[in-house]
C-alpha cells in the first residue's frame, strides 16, 4: 500500500491502534468486575455512572481540548498525551494490585478526560504525515484500525478476565485477581510513549512529510535537516576538503 511508505505514517497507526487498546481494556475490566460482584439497582446505578464516565469528559472537555490542540504542537500534545496514559495506568495497575476498585473506579474517568484530549491531535496530524491528497484514504485507514483495536481488546480482555477472575461479592478481591492485565496495559503505554517520542513528526519541521519515503516507514523522524540540506552540507564539505588537500 502506497501510504505505508510515507514516513511516519506506520509508527502513528501502531500509536492509534495501543491507544485504542489499552484505553479499552480499563473500561472492560472495570465493567466486568461490575457484573461479577453486583446486581439489582446497585448494578444498573454502578453502570450507568461507569459509562458517563467515559463519555462525559469528551462533551466538558471539548472546548479546552480544542484550545489546547491550537495553542500548542501536535506532535507535544501528543507526546504528552502518551506520557500522561503511562502515569495513568500506573495508578490503574497499583489498584488492581492493592485491590482497590475505588480508585480504579475513578482512574476511568481521568483515562477518558486524556482520551479527550488526546483524539483531536490524533487526527490533525494526519494532514502533516500523508498530505492533503491522502488525507481521506489516511483517515479511513485509521477509522477501521480503531474499529480493530476496539474489537480485539474487547475479545481479548473479556477472555483473559473469565479465564483468571476470582469469584466474588467483594469488587476488591475481584479486581485484585486479574491484576495482570493492568501490567499488559501499562507495558502497552510504555511502549506507545516510546513509539510517539522517537517516530513522531514535528509540527515545526515536516521536511515535506507528505512526501512517500524509501527509507524503512518506521525510521525516526526526529531530524531538522531533509535529505536535500544534508547532502549539500556534504557536497560543501567535501569541496573543502579537496581545497584544502591541494592548496597544500
Amino acid at each position: 500500500m502506497k501510504l505505508l511508505k510515507y514516513a511516519g505514517f506506520v509508527p502513528y497507526l501502531a500509536i492509534a491502534f495501543i491507544n485504542a487498546s489499552v484505553d479499552l481494556a480499563h473500561k472492560i475490566t472495570i465493567q466486568n468486575v461490575l457484573l461479577k460482584s453486583f446486581s439489582g439497582e446497585s448494578l444498573v446505578v454502578l453502570t450507568a455512572l461507569i459509562n458517563a464516565m467515559i463519555l462525559l469528559p469528551f462533551i466538558f472537555l471539548f472546548s479546552p481540548s480544542a484550545f489546547i490542540n491550537d495553542k500548542f504542537s501536535r506532535t507535544k500534545v501528543i507526546r504528552y498525551s502518551s506520557l500522561a496514559a503511562v502515569v495513568i495506568s500506573a495508578g490503574i495497575l497499583l489498584s488492581y494490585m492493592t485491590g482497590m476498585f475505588a480508585i480504579s473506579f475513578v482512574l476511568t474517568f481521568i483515562l477518558a478526560a486524556q482520551s479527550a484530549v488526546y483524539s483531536p491531535a490524533k487526527y490533525s496530524i494526519i494532514k502533516s504525515i500523508v498530505g492533503t491528497e491522502n488525507i481521506g484514504m489516511a483517515n479511513g485507514i485509521i477509522q477501521a484500525l480503531t474499529i480493530m483495536a476496539l474489537l480485539f481488546s474487547s475479545f481479548a480482555f473479556s477472555f483473559f478476565f473469565e479465564a483468571h477472575y476470582v469469584a466474588s461479592d467483594d469488587p476488591n478481591e475481584v479486581l485484585q485477581s486479574v491484576w495482570v492485565i493492568g501490567v499488559n496495559q501499562l507495558y502497552d503505554v510504555g511502549y506507545n510513549q516510546m513509539m510517539a517520542c522517537r517516530y513522531c513528526v514535528s509540527d515545526h519541521h515536516l521536511f515535506q512529510a507528505h512526501k512517500p519515503t524509501q527509507s524503512h516507514p518506521t525510521r525516526c523522524l526526529l531530524m531538522h535537516l531533509d535529505l536535500h540540506t544534508l547532502l549539500h552540507q556534504f557536497s560543501r564539505s567535501s569541496r573543502q576538503s579537496i581545497r584544502q588537500i591541494i592548496q597544500g
